[in-house]
Protein backbone atom coordinates (compact mmCIF):
# COMPACT_ATOMS: atom_id res chain seq x y z
CA UNK A 1 0.00 0.00 0.00
CA UNK A 2 2.27 3.32 -1.07
CA UNK A 3 1.41 6.75 -0.13
CA UNK A 4 2.31 9.62 -1.57
CA UNK A 5 1.99 12.69 0.24
CA UNK A 6 4.92 12.56 2.51
CA UNK A 7 7.85 12.92 0.00
CA UNK A 8 9.14 16.67 1.18
CA UNK A 9 11.20 14.27 4.28
CA UNK A 10 15.22 14.59 2.54
CA UNK A 11 18.12 12.46 4.07
CA UNK A 12 21.42 14.30 5.22
CA UNK A 13 24.23 13.88 3.33
CA UNK A 14 25.40 10.28 4.92
CA UNK A 15 21.89 8.85 4.04
CA UNK A 16 20.57 9.15 7.30
CA UNK A 17 17.50 10.84 7.96
CA UNK A 18 17.38 13.86 9.27
CA UNK A 19 15.54 14.33 12.66
CA UNK A 20 14.06 17.00 12.94
CA UNK A 21 12.52 16.96 9.68
CA UNK A 22 10.83 13.77 10.69
CA UNK A 23 9.78 15.94 13.32
CA UNK A 24 8.39 18.71 11.54
CA UNK A 25 6.25 16.00 9.04
CA UNK A 26 4.40 14.53 12.34
CA UNK A 27 3.72 18.30 13.76
CA UNK A 28 2.63 18.77 9.66
CA UNK A 29 0.07 15.67 9.84
CA UNK A 30 -0.49 17.34 13.46
CA UNK A 31 0.06 14.18 15.62
CA UNK A 32 -1.00 14.36 18.87
CA UNK A 33 1.88 16.77 21.09
CA UNK A 34 1.97 13.70 23.75
CA UNK A 35 2.78 10.86 20.53
CA UNK A 36 5.58 13.30 19.17
CA UNK A 37 7.28 14.05 22.67
CA UNK A 38 7.61 10.54 23.02
CA UNK A 39 8.95 9.95 19.65
CA UNK A 40 11.29 12.72 20.15
CA UNK A 41 12.43 10.86 23.39
CA UNK A 42 12.99 7.57 21.87
CA UNK A 43 14.72 9.30 18.92
CA UNK A 44 17.04 10.93 20.95
CA UNK A 45 18.84 8.07 22.72
CA UNK A 46 19.19 6.40 19.54
CA UNK A 47 23.49 6.24 18.69
CA UNK A 48 22.86 5.14 15.67
CA UNK A 49 20.25 6.99 13.76
CA UNK A 50 19.98 4.78 10.69
CA UNK A 51 17.17 4.83 8.17
CA UNK A 52 15.24 1.69 9.50
CA UNK A 53 16.32 2.09 12.91
CA UNK A 54 14.06 5.58 12.76
CA UNK A 55 11.61 4.17 10.64
CA UNK A 56 10.95 1.37 13.68
CA UNK A 57 10.63 3.55 16.48
CA UNK A 58 8.49 6.31 14.55
CA UNK A 59 6.58 3.10 14.13
CA UNK A 60 6.19 1.58 16.64
CA UNK A 61 5.22 4.45 19.31
CA UNK A 62 2.54 5.55 16.10
CA UNK A 63 1.26 1.30 16.25
CA UNK A 64 1.19 1.84 19.89
CA UNK A 65 -1.04 5.25 19.97
CA UNK A 66 -3.19 3.39 17.59
CA UNK A 67 -4.40 0.78 19.66
CA UNK A 68 -8.07 0.66 20.13
CA UNK A 69 -8.86 3.41 17.81
CA UNK A 70 -8.85 0.62 14.84
CA UNK A 71 -12.15 -1.85 14.21
CA UNK A 72 -13.45 -3.99 11.65
CA UNK A 73 -16.40 -3.09 10.39
CA UNK A 74 -18.82 -5.95 11.13
CA UNK A 75 -21.56 -6.26 9.14
CA UNK A 76 -24.78 -8.53 10.64
CA UNK A 77 -26.66 -10.38 7.94
CA UNK A 78 -28.74 -12.86 10.75
CA UNK A 79 -31.43 -10.31 10.94
CA UNK A 80 -31.04 -8.64 7.54
CA UNK A 81 -30.85 -5.96 6.61
CA UNK A 82 -27.95 -4.16 8.06
CA UNK A 83 -28.36 -0.55 8.02
CA UNK A 84 -25.45 1.42 7.86
CA UNK A 85 -26.39 5.12 8.17
CA UNK A 86 -23.71 7.61 6.71
CA UNK A 87 -23.49 11.53 8.30
CA UNK A 88 -21.57 13.85 7.99
CA UNK A 89 -20.74 17.92 6.88
CA UNK A 90 -21.52 19.15 3.42
CA UNK A 91 -18.65 18.08 1.68
CA UNK A 92 -17.54 15.49 3.73
CA UNK A 93 -17.40 13.22 0.62
CA UNK A 94 -20.44 11.05 2.28
CA UNK A 95 -22.46 10.70 -1.21
CA UNK A 96 -19.07 9.61 -2.69
CA UNK A 97 -17.99 7.24 -0.19
CA UNK A 98 -21.53 5.99 0.33
CA UNK A 99 -21.16 4.86 -3.43
CA UNK A 100 -17.70 3.44 -2.46
CA UNK A 101 -18.75 1.42 0.40
CA UNK A 102 -21.96 -0.01 -1.62
CA UNK A 103 -19.24 -1.02 -4.20
CA UNK A 104 -17.51 -3.04 -1.73
CA UNK A 105 -20.19 -4.68 0.08
CA UNK A 106 -21.41 -5.53 -3.28
CA UNK A 107 -18.20 -7.28 -4.79
CA UNK A 108 -18.13 -9.14 -0.92
CA UNK A 109 -21.45 -10.38 -2.66
CA UNK A 110 -23.40 -8.91 0.19
CA UNK A 111 -26.86 -8.15 -1.37
CA UNK A 112 -26.79 -4.66 -0.73
CA UNK A 113 -29.59 -1.44 -1.51
CA UNK A 114 -27.73 2.53 -1.40
CA UNK A 115 -30.28 4.80 -1.08
CA UNK A 116 -29.72 8.91 -1.31
CA UNK A 117 -31.68 11.46 0.49
CA UNK A 118 -28.61 14.09 -0.08
CA UNK A 119 -29.94 15.36 -3.04
CA UNK A 120 -31.00 18.89 -2.45
CA UNK A 121 -27.56 20.71 -2.53
CA UNK A 122 -26.26 21.71 -5.97
CA UNK A 123 -25.31 19.20 -8.43
CA UNK A 124 -26.01 16.37 -6.32
CA UNK A 125 -28.38 14.44 -8.63
CA UNK A 126 -25.55 14.73 -11.31
CA UNK A 127 -23.05 13.47 -8.87
CA UNK A 128 -25.31 10.71 -8.03
CA UNK A 129 -26.02 9.64 -11.65
CA UNK A 130 -22.19 10.04 -12.35
CA UNK A 131 -21.54 7.51 -9.50
CA UNK A 132 -23.91 5.37 -10.99
CA UNK A 133 -22.45 4.75 -14.45
CA UNK A 134 -18.81 3.83 -12.79
CA UNK A 135 -20.46 1.29 -9.93
CA UNK A 136 -22.81 -1.31 -10.54
CA UNK A 137 -24.62 -1.10 -6.90
CA UNK A 138 -28.47 -1.15 -6.67
CA UNK A 139 -28.96 2.88 -5.99
CA UNK A 140 -32.22 4.63 -5.72
CA UNK A 141 -32.40 8.85 -4.91
CA UNK A 142 -35.35 10.99 -2.92
CA UNK A 143 -37.14 12.59 -6.12
CA UNK A 144 -38.60 16.05 -6.14
CA UNK A 145 -41.37 16.99 -3.89
CA UNK A 146 -41.38 13.24 -2.27
CA UNK A 147 -41.57 13.31 1.29
CA UNK A 148 -38.35 11.65 2.58
CA UNK A 149 -39.77 9.66 5.20
CA UNK A 150 -42.19 8.43 2.35
CA UNK A 151 -39.80 7.27 0.35
CA UNK A 152 -37.59 5.47 3.34
CA UNK A 153 -40.11 3.41 4.77
CA UNK A 154 -40.81 1.94 1.02
CA UNK A 155 -37.32 1.58 0.26
CA UNK A 156 -36.77 -0.24 3.94
CA UNK A 157 -39.99 -2.54 3.12
CA UNK A 158 -38.48 -3.48 -0.06
CA UNK A 159 -35.04 -4.52 1.32
CA UNK A 160 -37.11 -6.24 3.91
CA UNK A 161 -39.46 -8.42 1.60
CA UNK A 162 -36.46 -9.15 -0.89
CA UNK A 163 -33.63 -10.45 1.86
CA UNK A 164 -30.98 -7.67 0.97
CA UNK A 165 -28.32 -7.87 3.79
CA UNK A 166 -27.16 -4.73 3.80
CA UNK A 167 -29.19 -1.41 3.36
CA UNK A 168 -26.82 2.32 3.05
CA UNK A 169 -28.58 5.07 3.80
CA UNK A 170 -27.12 8.51 2.47
CA UNK A 171 -28.47 10.84 4.69
CA UNK A 172 -28.71 14.87 3.85
CA UNK A 173 -25.60 16.78 4.90
CA UNK A 174 -25.13 18.99 8.06
CA UNK A 175 -24.40 21.91 8.63
CA UNK A 176 -22.18 22.32 11.84
CA UNK A 177 -23.90 25.27 14.17
CA UNK A 178 -27.08 24.13 12.18
CA UNK A 179 -29.11 22.46 14.92
CA UNK A 180 -31.93 21.98 12.50
CA UNK A 181 -29.62 20.61 9.62
CA UNK A 182 -28.56 18.20 12.63
CA UNK A 183 -32.38 17.39 14.21
CA UNK A 184 -33.42 16.38 11.01
CA UNK A 185 -30.82 13.84 10.24
CA UNK A 186 -31.60 12.54 13.59
CA UNK A 187 -35.25 12.16 13.16
CA UNK A 188 -34.47 10.51 9.93
CA UNK A 189 -32.41 7.75 12.05
CA UNK A 190 -34.93 7.62 14.87
CA UNK A 191 -37.54 6.88 12.31
CA UNK A 192 -35.28 4.10 10.28
CA UNK A 193 -34.47 2.05 13.63
CA UNK A 194 -38.18 2.30 14.28
CA UNK A 195 -38.90 1.12 10.61
CA UNK A 196 -36.43 -1.72 11.09
CA UNK A 197 -36.82 -3.08 14.65
CA UNK A 198 -35.10 -4.05 17.94
CA UNK A 199 -34.09 -6.72 15.81
CA UNK A 200 -31.95 -5.33 13.17
CA UNK A 201 -28.36 -3.94 13.37
CA UNK A 202 -28.12 -0.24 12.47
CA UNK A 203 -25.06 1.55 12.47
CA UNK A 204 -24.41 4.74 12.03
CA UNK A 205 -20.35 6.29 10.05
CA UNK A 206 -19.38 9.45 10.35
CA UNK A 207 -17.73 10.59 7.31
CA UNK A 208 -14.48 12.83 8.57
CA UNK A 209 -12.50 14.67 6.07
CA UNK A 210 -8.79 14.21 6.17
CA UNK A 211 -8.23 17.50 5.20
CA UNK A 212 -9.83 19.65 8.19
CA UNK A 213 -7.96 18.88 10.93
CA UNK A 214 -8.95 20.72 14.38
CA UNK A 215 -12.51 21.29 12.94
CA UNK A 216 -12.98 17.58 13.11
CA UNK A 217 -13.02 17.57 16.91
CA UNK A 218 -15.55 20.46 17.33
CA UNK A 219 -17.94 18.45 14.19
CA UNK A 220 -17.73 15.56 16.44
CA UNK A 221 -18.95 17.73 19.75
CA UNK A 222 -21.90 19.28 17.53
CA UNK A 223 -23.22 16.11 16.46
CA UNK A 224 -22.66 12.99 19.54
CA UNK A 225 -24.78 14.79 22.02
CA UNK A 226 -27.80 14.53 19.40
CA UNK A 227 -26.46 11.49 17.19
CA UNK A 228 -24.35 8.27 19.00
CA UNK A 229 -21.54 7.70 16.34
CA UNK A 230 -20.74 3.78 15.95
CA UNK A 231 -17.76 4.79 13.71
CA UNK A 232 -15.53 7.08 11.71
CA UNK A 233 -14.61 6.62 7.77
CA UNK A 234 -12.00 9.08 7.05
CA UNK A 235 -12.38 10.03 3.10
CA UNK A 236 -10.01 11.90 0.98
CA UNK A 237 -7.47 10.11 2.58
CA UNK A 238 -5.16 11.23 -0.31
CA UNK A 239 -3.93 13.43 1.29
CA UNK A 240 -3.20 13.51 5.33
CA UNK A 241 -1.53 16.55 6.01
CA UNK A 242 -3.96 16.89 9.15
CA UNK A 243 -5.01 13.46 9.94
CA UNK A 244 -3.48 13.44 13.68
CA UNK A 245 -6.69 15.50 14.37
CA UNK A 246 -9.05 12.39 13.26
CA UNK A 247 -6.82 10.46 15.39
CA UNK A 248 -7.00 12.44 18.38
CA UNK A 249 -10.92 12.09 18.17
CA UNK A 250 -11.45 8.83 17.90
CA UNK A 251 -9.11 8.33 21.15
CA UNK A 252 -11.11 11.24 22.78
CA UNK A 253 -14.67 10.21 22.01
CA UNK A 254 -13.50 6.49 22.06
CA UNK A 255 -15.09 5.98 17.94
CA UNK A 256 -12.99 3.73 16.08
CA UNK A 257 -12.20 4.30 12.40
CA UNK A 258 -13.98 1.66 10.42
CA UNK A 259 -12.51 2.28 7.37
CA UNK A 260 -10.64 4.64 4.99
CA UNK A 261 -11.44 6.33 1.28
CA UNK A 262 -8.44 6.89 -0.07
CA UNK A 263 -8.48 8.68 -3.76
CA UNK A 264 -11.50 9.93 -5.69
CA UNK A 265 -12.17 6.67 -7.52
CA UNK A 266 -15.63 4.57 -6.15
CA UNK A 267 -13.53 1.81 -6.12
CA UNK A 268 -10.57 2.87 -4.16
CA UNK A 269 -11.56 1.94 -0.12
CA UNK A 270 -8.99 0.66 2.26
CA UNK A 271 -9.29 -1.87 5.29
CA UNK A 272 -6.74 -0.81 7.89
CA UNK A 273 -4.86 -1.95 11.14
CA UNK A 274 -2.73 -0.20 13.30
CA UNK A 275 0.14 -1.25 11.08
CA UNK A 276 -1.26 -0.33 7.77
CA UNK A 277 -2.27 3.39 9.21
CA UNK A 278 0.98 3.84 10.80
CA UNK A 279 2.89 2.74 7.31
CA UNK A 280 0.38 5.67 5.60
CA UNK A 281 1.33 8.03 7.91
CA UNK A 282 4.91 7.39 7.89
CA UNK A 283 6.79 5.82 4.94
CA UNK A 284 10.33 5.68 5.63
CA UNK A 285 11.15 2.93 2.93
CA UNK A 286 9.31 4.58 -0.23
CA UNK A 287 11.06 8.17 0.78
CA UNK A 288 14.51 6.25 1.23
CA UNK A 289 14.30 4.55 -2.06
CA UNK A 290 13.47 7.89 -3.52
CA UNK A 291 16.61 9.76 -1.99
CA UNK A 292 19.05 7.58 -3.28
Amino acid sequence: MSFRGVNFLNFNKDGIIDEKRVINLLLNKQLEHSLIEKIKGDLSLMKIKSSSAIEKIVKQNIVEYLRGCIKSFEIDTVSYPHVIALIGVNGSGKTTTSFKMANLLTNLEYKTSLVSCDIVRPGALFQFNELCKKVAVDADYKKKGEKIFNFIEKKINFAIENKYDIFVLDTPGIVVGNKATLDYVSEIIGSVKDLIGKDRSFSTIFIADANLGGDIMSQIMFLKNTVKIDGIFISKFETTSKIGQILKAAKTFKIPITGIGNGISVTKIDKITPDDLSNMIFNVKELGNEAH
